[in-house]
């Protein structure tokens, strides 16, 4: 009978704390970002894999509470004959870790703000623009255009955009960090003819941001970095992108009653910056190797998981108290029923 209560206090004592560990799902949440413009609608499914992305350049400013995206991409038409299809970038969009270590998480992207899309120095027509309210994750919130690709020739697409990096959440169990948060999907690069032949990422800091500052960077040392000008550089060949090369940061502390709607009003002024960012070169002799943490860990300790832990804790050793009690009441009544030895029934 003792091994029996044995294994019921065993089993008992696991149930409070698998409950918390599985209380909130760990992730980043409503982080600013995008990914590569993608093949859009399924009647242009016939040109799958036959425009190759034969340079991609990526230029990011990262301020406090939002960021200014410039991406130029180089597109080659493998084919004989001229195509014309629809592309487009997506405002929401989630992944999901292939790290046991975290679990599933998702990350949300904000609103692309101020889009702008030139082919080969034209502004181009956006035909779809996202609904004024945030749609769910797969609804048909998109920014779309047609792009006419000649053949055996390469055709060059710049897009720039601006998004609220404000409300990111990091989220492990009940514990939260508030932070600016960016990210950028290079597996979405996937869609168009493997691989992307040449390509770099290189972020300013802006707003007196320092390298000290950024909170974590995933891939973690995929970056180099030019400490004193506030310059972080990512440069590929040949790439196959997955989802381990997708590009999560979060930096500094979200800021509180931001307005953003007073950063987008100034786009032309962060287009003209940008522009001459991503104009400069890299010295290459000022970079350095750089780790940085992992960005989907809190830094923060949270009271309020503390306080859940100890009275999920407190109530399990309570009901434990109360179930030993009623066995060994429930024991004893059991006894007392037992006829008593040498009496003749």
């Amino acid at each position: 009978m003792k091994n029996i209560i044995a294994l019921l206090l065993c089993l008992l004592s696991l149930i409070p704390m698998r409950g918390y560990s599985n209380a909130a799902q760990p992730g980043i949440f409503d982080a600013g970002g995008t990914g590569n413009f993608v093949l859009l609608f399924p009647g242009d499914s016939v040109y799958f894999r036959k425009i190759q992305m034969i340079d991609e350049h990526i230029a990011i400013q990262l301020y406090r509470g939002f960021a200014v995206v410039r991406g130029e991409y180089k597109m080659l038409n493998t084919t004989d004959s001229p195509v014309s299809i629809k592309v487009g970038y997506p405002v929401n969009a989630s992944i999901h870790s292939t790290d046991d270590n975290y679990g599933n998480f998702q990350v949300f992207f904000d609103q692309l703000y101020a889009l702008k899309s030139y082919t080969n120095g034209k502004e181009n027509l956006l035909i779809i623009q996202p609904a004024a309210e945030r749609l769910a994750i797969g609804e048909n919130n998109w920014y779309v255009w047609e792009s006419t690709f000649k053949p055996k020739d390469t055709t060059t697409l710049t897009v720039y955009f601006v998004v609220n990096t404000n409300n990111t959440i990091v989220r492990e169990g009940y514990t939260i960090d508030k932070n600016n948060g960016f990210i950028y999907l290079l597996e979405s690069g996937a869609t168009w003819k493997q691989p992307i032949a040449n390509g770099e990422v290189k972020i300013a800091l802006m707003d007196d941001i320092h390298v000290k500052d950024i909170r974590g960077i995933s891939p973690s040392s995929v970056f180099k970095v030019n400490e004193p000008d506030g310059i972080l550089y990512y440069h590929f060949n040949d790439l196959y992108p997955t989802g381990e090369d997708n590009i999560v940061l979060v930096y500094t502390d979200a800021i509180e009653k931001f307005d953003f709607a007073y950063v987008s009003q100034k786009r032309q002024l962060l287009f003209g910056s940008i522009d001459s960012f991503a104009k400069q070169s890299v010295d290459q002799s000022r970079l350095t190797t750089m780790s940085f943490k992992n960005p989907f860990k809190v830094q923060s300790t949270s009271f309020g998981a503390i306080i859940s832990l100890f009275a999920i804790l407190g109530f399990s050793v309570i009901a434990l108290i109360a179930l030993v009690w009623l066995l060994r009441v429930f024991f004893r009544y059991l006894r007392s029923k037992r006829p008593t030895r040498g009496t003749e029934m």
